[in-house]
């Protein structure tokens, strides 16, 4: 599962290194935002793993929705990106990419 959580960081650092003007850049900034919900969705499959093996049945549900939660906000991410990559610029970009990962982190850690 800490693998999983791990290609999820590296995908969404990605995302922020690589951001560059123009069609490809739009390509790019898309398909890094898909990584970022393959990897999510790769946590989820991990994390059922690991829930499997707990007798709490609360921690076990849990796990699961914390992954789920995170998948979720991935795919949004990915929503997002679609809609501003056409219209933005290198720095707003980074910018809402950023504060959009902020917000994800911190419903991550109000969900825990």
């Amino acid at each position: 599962m800490l693998s999983a959580a791990g290609k999820v960081g590296d995908a969404s650092r990605a995302v922020l290194n690589t951001i560059e003007e123009g069609d490809e850049a739009q390509d790019v900034l898309l398909g890094l935002a898909k990584s970022v919900a393959n990897s999510s969705a790769a946590l989820v499959v991990q994390a059922k793993k690991c829930a499997a093996t707990i007798d709490d049945a609360p921690v076990r549900e849990e796990i699961i929705a914390s992954a789920s939660q995170t998948a979720l906000a991935a795919s949004e991410l990915v929503a997002c990106a679609k809609v501003v990559a056409p219209t933005v610029r290198i720095s707003f970009a980074m910018n809402f990419i950023a504060a959009r990962t902020l917000l994800m982190c911190e419903s991550q850690k109000s969900a825990d």
